[in-house]
């Protein structure tokens, strides 16, 4: 997960599990996740929150940026 503001952000995951995770400002944090579709949030100071739901196969690595999503 990556996060390209200069603050720290908060990711959140609702779906097969329900996951959270900090990323720190302009870094990239890893996460595994059981396969499945999830709704997700992406929160940080300063900045709207945003949202949408997104499918993760298995077996499969993602470089995501919810920014860009």
């Amino acid at each position: 997960i990556k996060n390209t503001l200069p603050q720290k952000a908060m990711v959140g995951f609702q779906g097969p599990e329900t996951r959270f995770i900090t990323v720190p400002a302009n870094s990239t944090r890893e996460l595994n996740l059981k396969s499945g579709t999830y709704k997700w949030a992406f929160a940080s100071k300063n900045a709207a929150t945003i949202s949408g739901y997104r499918t993760f196969e298995v077996n499969q690595r993602y470089d995501w940026n919810p920014l860009l999503d």
